[in-house]
């Protein structure tokens, strides 16, 4: 059965850790720290670009977790990544919320990311956006969000298919990206057969 709830009936949010001013890269620290540029266009963690630093306020870090997921509530867009892995200790930005399902029987993590970043949700958080230079989602209104949840086993036929559209989405910009190279190459190729023929 089909039922709605807020997201905040079904998750915990939290702030990322506040870092205050630039984040100071200590290359042996023992520390990793995900920010906005270490998200890439499939909304995947490139985990090889993080920082590494070590922490010098006083508030307990809250180490994100595998299932995890981060919001980012700065700027003009506004998206979720599903923590599938988390491969050391790991802070998060101010610029994320960190979000943790009450109940992985009731919701699955990787489903939540994905409702999230669909148009429903997209054009709620569009219409809560504050601020107009940078954008900014507050916590309460992503605690606000109607989340929609099937049956366990319809959340995880949709998963399924997303990984599906993911990879399809993958595979095709590599074409892309494989095909222009290779009109480069031949343009250039031309460019030396007209030197040669000068």
């Amino acid at each position: 059965m089909t039922c709605v709830s807020k997201l905040s009936d079904i998750a915990e949010v939290s702030a990322g850790y506040p870092f205050r001013g630039k984040i100071e890269a200590v290359s042996a620290g023992s520390v990793a720290v995900i920010q906005m540029k270490n998200i890439d266009a499939f909304q995947k963690i490139d985990w090889s670009s993080l920082i590494r630093t070590e922490l010098k306020g006083k508030k307990a870090p809250k180490w994100l977790k595998e299932s995890d997921i981060l919001f980012l509530a700065r700027g003009n867009r506004n998206y979720a990544v599903y923590l599938a892995e988390v491969k050391e200790q790991t802070l998060c930005s101010p610029h994320f919320f960190q979000i943790y399902t009450k109940d992985e029987q009731c919701v699955l993590p990787a489903f939540l990311a994905w409702q999230i970043n669909q148009q429903p949700i997209q054009r709620y958080l569009l219409k809560s956006i504050e601020g107009t230079a940078i954008g900014n989602i507050r916590r309460s209104v992503l605690e606000s969000i109607p989340i929609v949840l099937p049956p366990i086993e319809k959340q995880l036929s949709i998963i399924a298919l997303d990984n599906i559209v993911k990879q399809q989405q993958i595979i095709l910009e590599q074409q892309i990206e494989n095909n222009h190279q290779t009109m480069n190459a031949i343009a250039q190729q031309l460019v030396h057969e007209d030197e040669l023929n000068r």
